[in-house]
Parts: C-alpha cells; structure tokens; sequence
C-alpha cells in the first residue's frame, strides 16, 4: 500500500539473514537481517540496487547494529498503533539475542517504529523508544521466538486503536508456543515485556501442546461476524497430532490476560478450524499458512488455509488450500473436510499429483498464501498460494499459483450428474449436482419442478432437495441464471420408493434386521425366500457346499442373531430344519407345483 502517502504503493523486501552493505561481523555473530523499503514512484528503473539505489530512487533500510543475529526482517507489517493517523512499522525480530551474566539469552523482539519524517536512509530499529520514537516488545523465555510472525489487526477490543498481533512459536519443539496481542494506545512505554502484556495491555494466547508451532502465520481478516470488532486468526501447524489448527478469535471489549487456544471454542471466543488427517509422523499441517481476502467480491472476508501436508491420490504432502467463505461461523470446532462435505461452506485448491513419477511430487502446496489484490481488474480480490516442491522442469521446482477472485462471475452453467440417480415419487431427499459454473443465484428444477438448494460446497458441486412428483420414470434436471440454463435430459429416475443403504449389524441391533451365522464357510452358498409351512411368514431356505439344506422359519418376532450348529453333526436349533440329501450347492423358489397350496 501506499505507506508514505505520496499516492504511490510501496512495498518491503525482507532478507531475514542479510546485512546491510558494510555491515562488519564475525561468523558466529551472524547478519542482524534486513527489511527494505522500496518508495514507489511514475517511473521506477528495470533494476534496482537496494543498497545502492539509482538518483531518484527512495529505499528505506531497516536493519539493526546489534553484532547478533536478530531475524529483524522475519516478519513486517504496518498499522497505526499509536492512534495518530499516520502509519507505524512492526518489525518481528525472532532471533534478537542479548547477553545476561556472560550468557545469550534469545527470547526474540518485536521493534514498533512509530511514523516519522526522519525514516529516511538507513534506519536502526534498536534507536525504537530511544533515538527515535517507537517501542520494544521482549519475549520472556530463552528460545521463544517471539517476533516470529507479526500484523496488524485492526480494532479489535473496540477502543478506536489498531492493535498488534505477535507470534511466538518457539524455537524448542518441546516446548509450548504463544500468540499475543498488544492493544493499541496513544501513549506506550518505549520498553515492554510479556508481563507488561499480561498485566492489562495485552492478552497471550498459549498452544495446545509441545511443538504445536503456534503463533508462526497468523492472519488479520477483519470483521468476520459482523459485530464492528476486528477479528484474527491463529495458526498452530503441529497442533492435534500435527493435523494442524487455525483459530478464527473474535474480537470483544474485554478479554482474560491469558486464555488457553484449546479453550478458544468452548468458552465461545472463536472457532478452531482442524486439518483432516493427524498424524505424529506428519499429518496436514494445517494453518501452516494463512490469509484472508473478499475472494467472493461480496463485501465480507473469506479466510485461506494452507494445509501443505495434505495426502491425497495415496501420495504424500501433496498439499492443500482451504477457502472458507466468510460468514456467521458461531463457535465450536471445525474439521477442514467439512468444506469438502458442504457443511462449510468453501472451496478447495489441490495440487495435481502425477502418477507416472509420484515419487517426484510433493509440491507442498499451501506452504504459503497471500491476498494480492485485484491483479486482473475485475474487481475481485485475487490469491497466490505456494508451492514451493511443486515439480516442473527438474524436481521441486516450485510454483506460486494465481488464483483470480470471482465473485457472482461462476462461469457458464454446466450440468454433468446427479447422484444418487434415483429417488422416491415422495421426494425429500438430498442429491449432489455435479458440473461448473454454479452459485447460489441459479434455480434448479427436476421434472419441472422446483428443487430447492441446499448448499453450494463448490462452483462445479451443488446439493438440493428433491422435489415430489406424481410420475414414475426419468426427469430432466434444468440449471438456470438470468437467460443462461443447462439441462441434463433423464438425468434422474423416479420410483416408487428407494430403500436406502443398511449397516445389516446396526440394523440387527435396531430390530430391524436378522444375521444368520453359520460354521463354515460354504454356509449359505445360495438363498431362496418361501412360505413353506404355510403360517404367513417367507421361511429362509439357504444351500451349503456340501449339499444340505437349511430352512429357518419366519415369525414375528425373529431374533436379531441366529448360529447354526455344525451341520455334519445333525442336530439343529429350534425353528429350523436341517434336510440332508446331497441336493446340492444352490436352492431356488418355484412355486406350487402339485398344486396343494404350498411352495
């Protein structure tokens, strides 16, 4: 965006483990890192050396002249913090190191640079609160990375200030890892420590578990559920077994100073969104990266989920990106396969693997994602979403794909199945329309007429109701929007009723069916239904391999489960017969044949 306010977008260039030019340091003390500033302009050259930039040319270099590594360039974001109207630098210092008794200790940084005309050349964020205004934020535990990750939030406690959001994923995969918020203010002291956080500026939000690598994305997608407070999202990618999690908080005037993620749901702070397969020798990862933008166009933030881990076709870390449209989510926890099965509502981008070398495609997609603004102009935020193994020209190559937002613009109507392919006159059930091009402003009718819609899980897969119709036979399915329509002729078959499938040992549980157990395998190698002792009840007569023949007598109350004897014994059990004649391996109804009356 346009951070200096001369009408043009700016933009920053981050080399966490670079040095400015004439940095002078030993090898165990590392490159401090640095962000570059690059000022846009009418004209910019076709190359441009950051460190030595061309006449006419504005770059702003923020490193630090500490001799340590600091990762002062990890992360960056820009907000006003300080509520004057003008915008501030976050700069997240991961890797910040300090000695304390002979000792380097390295709880990580955030460095707040607050506006100023001065922010000019070369800019050291270690002068933030000192030489020039600004704030220091220190992590509180040796290794804690805090600084990973940084960004702006918006106003999320209601005050009018935009806070901060801060990652803090820990370096120790042991260890737990946090996330926290410090609330904005017009006045804040220029030193600041997680207790000062915790003690009325801030909140911390701790992980699930060990190596849960919370805090590491974060996202800011503003107001989700439409209460006029920004919202946020933590990611935590080894969390669940390394199935992954992303946390949507929403925001509220007043939160506790430390709130434990897993108890985000049931305390009715947010929703945890979870990745679909968990595993300790790699799961989804999801929430590995995260993002949020109006993909839909329809005013209202939709969140991106980067799950890189995914296995799909049977090969590993193929890798997975979830778009969950923005709306009135609740609270609770979410699997990620629930966009997949329409109850949340969304889209899914896989890789596509290669089955001629699979061994040669895990693109890891979902490694990273970001809002890019509208690219193509058509007024619809666009995505880029990484990744960064994904095999082109040699092996793990690696892709950046362009995904462009579109809104209403589904694409033309295209109406290929319907599952299942048959249903009762009585109608009520739920079919699964299978195509392109759809939304949820077509009307869809079978037979002519209205099937209402039931959830749209993706522009090429609809659910609807089927509608109830006095005829039996095949239906037409008809797509229409506006002038447009597609139509599948027959596409579905009316009947007069559909039985659906049944679990036969839940259904034995429920009354609702029988299991007949037998001692051997050629038990029952084939059946036939007759009423032969003439009581009413169809009798189950069932051929063995070894030509015996076995009638078990229908009643009205059978029970659930029945086990033969061993047949080579002769005995059997109570309401059955055993007829042994060598007959042998099949049995078939036919009838009255001497015309008494029985089968």
């Amino acid at each position: 965006g346009d951070v200096d306010g001369d009408g043009f977008d700016d933009f920053f260039i981050l080399r966490p483990y670079g040095a400015p030019e004439g940095w002078v340091g030993t090898e165990e003390e590392g490159p401090p890192g640095v962000v570059y500033l690059l000022h846009g302009a009418a004209l910019l050259p076709a190359e441009v050396g950051l460190d030595s930039p061309p006449a006419g040319v504005r770059v702003t270099v923020f490193t630090s002249t500490k001799h340590t590594p600091t990762g002062v360039a990890l992360s960056v974001s820009v907000g006003d913090l300080n509520g004057d109207g003008r915008p501030d630098f976050a700069f997240g210092a991961g890797f910040s190191a300090r000695e304390v008794n002979d000792t380097q200790y390295s709880p990580g940084r955030v460095y707040v640079l607050f506006a100023d005309d001065a922010l000019e050349g070369v800019v050291d964020v270690e002068e933030a609160g000192r030489e020039r205004p600004g704030i220091i934020l220190e992590g509180d535990e040796d290794g804690a990375d805090f600084g990973t990750t940084v960004t702006f939030t918006g106003d999320v406690n209601g005050d009018g200030m935009n806070d901060l959001l801060i990652g803090a994923r820990s370096a120790y995969g042991w260890r737990p890892s946090w996330a926290y918020i410090l609330f904005g203010a017009p006045k804040l002291p220029p030193f600041l420590t997680v207790d000062d956080l915790l003690g009325g500026l801030g909140v911390r939000f701790t992980g699930t578990g060990p190596a849960a690598f919370t805090g590491e994305s974060l996202g800011a997608p503003g107001d989700v559920n439409g209460d006029g407070l920004a919202d946020f999202v933590i990611g935590a990618r080894g969390a669940a077994s390394q199935a992954g999690e992303a946390y949507l908080v929403y925001g509220r005037p007043r939160f506790e100073p430390d709130i434990e993620l897993a108890d985000v749901p049931s305390m009715g702070l947010g929703v945890a969104f979870r990745g679909e397969h968990g595993d300790v020798f790699g799961g989804d990862f999801a929430g590995w990266s995260v993002a949020a933008l109006d993909f839909l166009g329809d005013g209202r933030r939709d969140l991106v989920l980067g799950a890189p881990g995914f296995a799909y076709r049977e090969n590993p870390r193929v890798g997975r990106a979830y778009i969950i449209e923005g709306a009135a989510l609740g609270t609770g926890v979410r699997s990620l396969g629930e966009v997949e099965g329409g109850t949340l509502v969304g889209a899914l981008l896989t890789a596509e693997v290669s089955l001629a070398a699979p061994e040669h495609h895990e693109p890891h997609l979902g490694e990273g994602a970001a809002a890019l603004g509208d690219v193509d102009g058509d007024g619809f935020e666009d995505l880029l979403v990484a990744a960064p193994a994904m095999p082109f020209a040699f092996p793990q190559a690696g892709a950046v794909h362009l995904v462009y937002g579109r809104g209403g613009a589904a694409g033309a109507l295209r109406l290929e199945r319907v599952e299942p392919d048959a249903v009762a006159l009585a109608g009520g059930e739920e079919l699964t329309l299978f195509g392109a091009g759809f939304d949820d402003r077509m009307e869809v009718r079978i037979g002519g007429a209205p099937a209402p819609l039931q959830r749209a899980i993706t522009s090429a897969r609809v659910v609807v109701k089927a509608p109830p119709l006095d005829r039996k036979g095949p239906a037409d399915v008809t797509l229409s929007r506006g002038g447009e329509t597609a139509t599948l002729p027959g596409g579905i078959r009316y009947v007069e009723r559909v039985h659906p499938d049944l679990d036969p040992l839940e259904a034995s549980k429920a009354g609702k069916a029988a299991i007949i157990r037998g001692k051997s395998s050629d038990f029952a190698s084939s059946l036939a239904f007759l009423d032969i002792d003439g009581d009413g009840f169809s009798d189950v007569v069932a051929a063995t391999g070894t030509g015996n023949i076995v009638v078990i007598y229908g009643s009205a109350q059978p029970a659930a489960e029945l086990e033969l004897p061993d047949l080579d014994g002769g005995e059997m059990l109570e309401g059955a017969s055993l007829i042994h004649a060598g007959l042998g391996a099949s049995c078939s109804g036919v009838g009255d044949i001497n015309g008494d009356g029985k089968p």
